[in-house]
């Protein structure tokens, strides 16, 4: 779990939002991803619509090495 969301949601809307963020008008499951990562991170993680946040997710997630993020990916 990253907070209050599976790892592999989190992984998938962050990977969505990462690569059509520009598009100004993300689907819902990106939205109610990132609104939840803003509700358990703050608010450095609203500016999904103006902004690519793929840094801050990777903060969120964590991911300061190499060895959390292979830690958390043999999770799954």
């Amino acid at each position: 779990m990253v907070a209050s969301q599976a790892l592999k949601e989190v992984i998938w809307q962050g990977r969505n939002h990462a690569l059509h963020w520009e598009e100004g008008n993300p689907h819902a499951p990106v939205q109610r991803c990132l609104d939840m990562l803003a509700t358990d991170f703050g608010p450095h993680l609203t500016g999904y619509r103006t902004k690519n946040l793929a840094f801050e997710i990777i903060e969120a997630l964590g991911w300061t090495s190499f060895d959390a993020f292979r830690n958390d990916l043999l999770t799954l």
